[in-house]
């Protein structure tokens, strides 16, 4: 979670190795569940929520995400994201190594 002004993200990550299922919609559950806690504590703030993923998200989980406003970044977007900004890249693989 991160807030700024009257703004908010909360944003989920999930790492698989393999899943020929795809990401399912327990993900965007949890952002959901979050967004409920997070506006009880912070009723003045405007939430976006966006789950991120080295994989794909199954069909549920896209449709349930569209029902509940969250964006969804999956390994397609990331690696859009990654090639039109490489220092971002540069930055993603400093946290990798962290406490190495």
């Amino acid at each position: 979670m991160a807030i700024r002004g009257s703004k908010g993200v909360l944003l989920k990550c999930k790492t698989v190795l393999n899943s020929s299922l795809g990401i399912g919609k327990d993900v965007i559950s949890h952002l959901v569940d979050a967004e409920e806690h997070y506006q009880l504590k912070h009723s003045n703030i405007m939430f976006q929520k966006v789950a991120a993923a080295n994989h794909w998200f199954s069909h549920e989980a896209v449709e349930f995400a569209q029902i509940h406003g969250v964006e969804l970044i999956d390994q397609q977007k990331l690696a859009q994201q990654l090639i039109k900004t490489p220092d971002l890249r540069v930055e993603i693989e400093d946290i990798g190594s962290f406490g190495d």
